[in-house]
């Protein structure tokens, strides 16, 4: 189980979740970062609209911010 992030970090670590992922569902966010669904809930509305819903309880980076990130941070191989 890995350690509580402070909102901050953790809404950072999201971006580079989606950034390296593609898109994930908010379960695995918050198995990930150890924190309820509703806090997953609340940090991807803090998001908004860098973050957008895709299908089926996905969500993802906007294209505009992928775009930016993946001129400036290479993705993991």
């Amino acid at each position: 189980m890995q350690e509580r992030h402070t909102i901050g970090a953790r809404m950072i670590s999201i971006i580079i979740e989606f950034h390296q992922s593609g898109a994930t569902d908010t379960i695995s966010l918050k198995e990930k970062f150890n924190v309820s669904e509703r806090t997953i809930h609340r940090d991807l509305n803090r998001l908004e609209p860098m973050i957008i819903k895709t299908s089926r309880g996905m969500y993802g980076l906007s294209s505009s911010v992928k775009n930016i990130l993946d001129r400036v941070i290479p993705k993991k191989s």
